[in-house]
């Protein structure tokens, strides 16, 4: 049996009415206000004539039973010990830097050019007491000035052109490269090594570039009087104490105006702050990174703001993230046992009929996890979420929780579904209860691409293109495929384009497995470290698990530092690897 779910506010219940034409578009988002008769048609066929179904949304749950936990496979981390023949580069994947030791990193195929479609994520950490620094000898990347076709992301800032990073350091190194289709250049060589770290002290006025921090408050200012124009300025900012949550709050605001924050802007951790809206208590845990631009227009008196660095609340010992409840060893076909995923989320559409028309994911006690496009119509009074919920007829026990506010990723494009996230802020907290029939999903490793491993999809969405929706929460086993095989799956039939923000699953040549209607925003979990880790969100897809064309899903780990700012206010649950 398949399973598929609604397209944002795309379907109703089985036997429901049909939603306003006025709201329904050709993949079934939606553009409100704009009559389908004022659309141009599209005849479902490409150029070449091959018959195309852009319905985006349908997932297909075959009932194939999947191994216990312990046989599955693995998402692999990386090679620690495993340099390349060719130099000693180390591969992707997550290092740790011993004393007296340093690691080379080099783009693929150093030193000829390196592949389009490529993604290699690295993840450094030492247990010296030490700082880790990045130093390139060789960098050059296709440059654009936003840094949006090839880049290397070194702690949240990205590096393009022939302006490499340097001196770039910190007590943890998350470093991604990636490639478009577009032009490939000569690459990078990077080192990675230890120094001696200077902490700054509490009291401090700091500058651009990197500062290890002491507890108290810190100050970051754009200098006396209005400030002055074209200007770029990095604060990379790290806790002395490891686990440590820095907070920024700024009594003095006042930017250029842009309801868009295009022109001047502040960036903490990629959320901008422009106009008189200030940061006030913006939180991160371990480090932040923080951008001042200035375009060469009007200027304002600027901004101060205080930097407090404290230690972190510890997360609760009263619940776990990523524990499944799960009554036999082997697992899988299309339903799945009541609660099983205790962090599966049902989104209900609460002024067109009670439809339940997107999933999403329980990530601590006041947020949920889902995609941009099943938000981006409606407010936060227009739905609720539902947790412990199984059975899609009835109540069958559910707990409703109203919706304090919608927070978009800021940089969602929704024609090509880049940063296709949103978080849902709870008017009230979940209290998470013994018996684990509500917990959240863990938080993966950020260097961690998954490639290879096997994933499980959820949502109560339709069994079949247009077909009927189930009776029950569904399941379905699908493996994660690399960038490369599925950015070039696309690119060969369609003109949609594959972000650096999204991952893939499916099986190539044969289909079958995967979501459909009423499944977006519903998580992908992966087994890492014995706990299952939220690894995406259903963004959109060609058709429901075709052949020919892989599930694409939001990459959690690309927008992990947005996540875990913008949801800085709740409790997160004891996380099971750490201990």
């Amino acid at each position: 049996m398949k399973t598929c779910q609604l397209l944002v506010l795309g379907c109703l219940l089985a036997g429901a009415l049909a939603l306003p034409s006025t709201l329904q578009d050709q993949e079934g988002g939606y553009e409100a206000g704009k009559p389908l008769a004022e659309r141009p048609e599209f005849d479902g066929k490409m150029s070449d004539n091959t018959a195309l179904e852009f319905d985006g949304m349908e997932p297909h749950f075959d009932g194939t039973k999947r191994p216990a936990p312990e046989d599955r496979t693995l998402a692999p981390l990386g090679d620690s010990d495993t340099p390349s023949a060719r130099s000693g580069a180390l591969s992707c994947g997550s290092h740790v830097i011993a004393e007296g030791s340093s690691a080379v990193i080099e783009s693929p195929n150093y030193p000829s050019n390196y592949d389009n479609y490529a993604y290699c994520a690295y993840s450094f950490t030492t247990d010296t007491g030490k700082e880790l620094q990045l130093n390139c000898e060789t960098f050059e990347l296709e440059g654009d000035e936003s840094c949006e076709q090839d880049w290397l992301r070194v702690n949240d800032i990205k590096y393009c052109g022939s302006s490499g990073p340097s001196a770039v350091g910190g007590s943890r190194l998350d470093i991604v490269f990636f490639s478009d289709k577009s032009t490939a250049t000569a690459g990078y060589r990077c080192t990675v090594t230890l120094a001696e770290p200077t902490v700054v002290p509490a009291g401090s006025h700091l500058s651009c570039g990197t500062s290890r921090l002491a507890r108290g408050e810190h100050t970051i200012t754009d200098g006396d009087g209005d400030y002055g124009d074209n200007v770029d300025c990095y604060y990379q900012l790290y806790a002395d104490q490891a686990g440590d949550q820095l907070s920024v709050t700024c009594s003095q605001f006042d930017v250029e105006y842009d309801s868009m924050c295009l022109s001047d802007w502040l960036s903490l951790n990629g959320i901008r702050f422009c106009s008189t809206r200030r940061p006030s208590d913006v939180a991160a845990v371990d480090r932040m990174s923080i951008h001042w631009h200035t375009d060469r227009s009007s200027v304002r008196p600027g901004f101060e703001c205080t930097v407090t660095v404290e230690e972190t609340p510890p997360p609760s010992d009263a619940c776990a993230c990523g524990q499944v409840n799960r009554a036999s060893r082997i697992v899988g076909g299309e339903e799945t046992e009541a609660n099983e995923y205790p962090w599966q989320a049902a989104i209900f559409a609460r002024h067109y009929y009670n439809t339940l028309f997107c999933g999403g994911a329980i990530i601590n006690s006041l947020y949920v996890l889902t995609t941009a496009r099943c938000t981006s119509q409606v407010s936060a009074s227009d739905i609720q979420v539902l947790l412990r919920k199984h059975l899609t007829g009835q109540d069958d026990n559910e707990i409703r929780f109203s919706v304090a506010q919608i927070k978009a990723h800021p940089y969602y494009d929704p024609d090509t579904h880049h940063n296709d996230f949103s978080l849902l802020r709870l008017a009230t907290a979940i209290t998470f209860p013994a018996d684990n029939k509500i917990a959240p999903a863990c938080m993966p490793t950020a260097s961690n691409d998954f490639v290879g491993a096997d994933a499980i999809v959820t949502g109560f969405g339709t069994t079949s293109h247009r077909g009927p929706k189930p009776a029950t929460l569904q399941e379905a086993n699908v493996p994660i495929m690399s960038y490369y095989k599925c950015a070039s799956a696309y690119q060969r039939r369609t003109t949609r384009t594959v972000t650096s923000s999204m991952i893939c699953t499916g099986l190539l040549g044969l289909g079958g497995k995967g979501w459909c209607h009423g499944d977006q925003g519903g998580p992908l979990v992966s087994l890492e470290n014995n706990r299952y880790s939220l690894v995406g969100v259903v963004s959109w897809s060609i058709g429901c698990a075709r052949p020919d064309y892989p599930g694409v899903y939001a990459r959690v780990t690309d927008a992990l530092s947005w996540i875990w700012t913008s949801a800085a206010d709740g409790e997160y649950c004891r996380d099971p690897a750490a201990n």
